[in-house]
């Protein structure tokens, strides 16, 4: 076994010794989802929140999920040590995933073995870069956390109104092969592909025949999602788990909230109890909950110069003036008090920044989805029209 193989292989058992990913169901009927490690006598599920130890008695079952780390370590398991083609293949799924540290282990264990290896050169070194800008996300993160110990009220979104957001920002022109799709189903209730198939046999949607209703069922979970997304909303987002984010949010998640975290959360701007017209939640940005809790508060706030995200034209958006230096700016950003000091997000619209949150903009769902989030707060903006299903993407 060469040395490289070697690592390979701890690093593979590695993953082994880590915590499990799974949801712990109780009896009581209650659910909990987290890292799972097991005991003689207990459970312990560990959450953004913190740690949570059930007396095994009281559990009814643990379902695991597949994470990135598992689904890794399968790929690898199953390949030849030197399929070079195999081993790539699976740095590109890793890349597709964005998960850097695993493009970067492939990558250098197939230059270990073929050092003129174009591909995987031009891979590590995209993959060297990323992890760099994650490094410096982190590092904003960790800033505006520490900023925020003041702690905001503003209440995180629960998984099902998530599930909302998902399925009503769903691309649709293609079918999001990211994301991981499981259909509940409920004791007594029929799950959301049946009730799905019911639905369009009782709207008698003539495309729907029989031989659509076959199509439907052999289709992979992704399909389903973006079929049922694309005719009937957000009805059956608690009869669905999804994993990952589509892409508008990927993206939210990947460039856009690093800005706001660098900018716009600090203490004594929107992070904290100060601030103005609107505040963001506390807590990690890597957390799914405060990432998709920060993206409804910019979907839901209208200042006094306007809506910050303005759908029907991307370009008159007052997020982008507050972006700017006050004299680059159409509507800057109001004076945040004595003592405290602006500091603009991008120099200029020439700015790549700038123009990666326009575009970013442009590519959310007009006319604005019914999110169905809760309290009067959170609703789409008046000036906004929304509709259910989901709606069609700007051209």
């Amino acid at each position: 076994m060469t040395p490289l193989v070697a690592v390979l292989a701890l690093a593979l058992a590695a993953l082994d010794a880590r915590a499990e990913e799974a949801d712990v169901i109780l009896k009581s009927g209650r659910k909990y989802h987290g890292d799972v490690t097991q005991t003689e006598t207990h459970v312990v599920i560990t959450t953004p929140a913190g740690a949570l130890r059930v007396e095994k008695s009281e559990v009814l079952s643990i379902v695991p999920r597949v994470t990135d780390d598992d689904e890794y370590r399968q790929r690898v398991a199953k390949l030849d040590a030197r399929d070079l083609d195999g081993h790539f293949a699976v740095a590109e799924w890793a890349r597709s995933r964005q998960r850097w540290d695993l493009v970067t282990r492939q990558c250098r264990y197939i230059l270990s073995l073929d050092a003129n290896h174009r591909k995987a050169k031009i891979l590590l070194e995209e993959a060297l870069a990323k992890a760099v800008d994650q490094e410096a996300a982190r590092a904003g993160d960790s800033e505006a956390d520490g900023a925020e110990s003041g702690a905001s009220d503003v209440p995180l979104l629960t998984e099902r109104e998530i599930t909302r957001l998902k399925m009503l920002e769903l691309s649709a022109d293609r079918v999001e092969e990211q994301l991981r799709v499981r259909f509940i189903q409920k004791r007594g209730q029929k799950g959301a592909e049946e009730q799905y198939v019911g639905d369009m046999r009782a709207s008698k949607d003539e495309a729907f025949d029989a031989e659509s209703e076959r199509t439907f069922s052999k289709k992979p979970p992704q399909e389903k999602l973006a079929d049922i997304a694309r005719k009937t909303g957000s009805r059956y987002a608690d009869l669905i788990e999804i994993s990952g984010d589509p892409e508008v949010f990927a993206t939210f998640r990947r460039k856009i909230l690093p800005l706001i975290s660098r900018g716009c959360s600090r203490s004594g701007c929107h992070g904290s109890q100060p601030s103005g017209e609107f505040r963001f939640p506390a807590g990690s940005r890597q957390n799914e909950a405060v990432a998709y809790t920060v993206f409804a508060v910019l979907d839901r706030t209208r200042t006094a110069a306007g809506p910050l995200l303005n759908r029907d034209d991307p370009s008159n958006s007052v997020l982008l003036d507050f972006m700017l230096p006050p004299k680059e700016a159409n509507r800057p950003h109001p004076d945040v008090g004595p003592g405290r000091k602006l500091t603009p997000i991008v120099k200029s619209t020439s700015d790549r920044n700038y123009q990666m949150v326009l575009d970013w903009i442009n590519s959310l769902r007009v006319p604005h989805p019914d999110y169905q989030l809760a309290g009067a707060a959170h609703a789409p903006p008046a000036s906004q029209p929304h509709s259910q299903p989901a709606s069609a993407p700007r051209p």
